[in-house]
């Protein structure tokens, strides 16, 4: 996907304005694509959201954070163990219990993408979604897209509406 022509300064603002739309197409006005419109959110957001494969999630973050993953993460090699001693825990279904992955969720993190915004305050929280774009119900990706500017934006923790589903902001 190519990089969005916004400055890195006037992302927010634009943000703002991609809320009101949301807004607008959830209230009956002009229908927007979910799937579209969430794709525009992420890319806004830039760094200040990681999207990942489920199973990829954790050799991602590491690397993202400065640590040496290697390609096939959990061959033992590289920072692996220094990044679950720095989680306080001993296994990678711990530290996936740590961004808000629960035993349920980690028993089928080969069908998901996960979605974790970061807030002005950097806290971080972990929302699944489906593998591919088609599988999102438009009303879902536009109140995602929504919560994330607004958990994006704001210094406090914003709960999610009702029928999207978050993890824990740990880390």
């Amino acid at each position: 996907m190519p990089r969005l022509p916004v400055p890195r300064e006037q992302r927010f603002a634009v943000l703002l304005k991609v809320r009101d739309l949301i807004d607008a197409a959830v209230g009956g006005g002009r229908q927007l694509s979910g799937a579209r419109v969430l794709r525009l959110v992420l890319e806004l957001l830039g760094s200040r959201c990681m999207v990942s494969d489920g199973p990829a999630f954790f050799k991602d973050y590491g690397r993202s954070q400065g640590y040496d993953i290697p390609p096939y993460a959990y061959a033992g090699s590289g920072d692996i163990r220094e990044v679950l001693r720095d989680a306080g825990v001993t296994t990678v279904r711990g530290w996936y219990a740590t961004v808000g992955v629960g035993d349920d969720l980690f028993e089928h993190l080969g069908e998901v993408r996960l979605v974790v915004p970061i807030n002005k305050s950097y806290q971080h929280r972990c929302y699944p979604i489906p593998p591919t774009d088609d599988e999102l119900t438009d009303g879902y990706a536009l109140a995602l897209a929504r919560h994330l500017i607004d958990f994006a934006t704001s210094a406090e923790p914003v709960a999610p509406p009702p029928g999207i589903k978050a993890g824990t902001v740990v880390f």
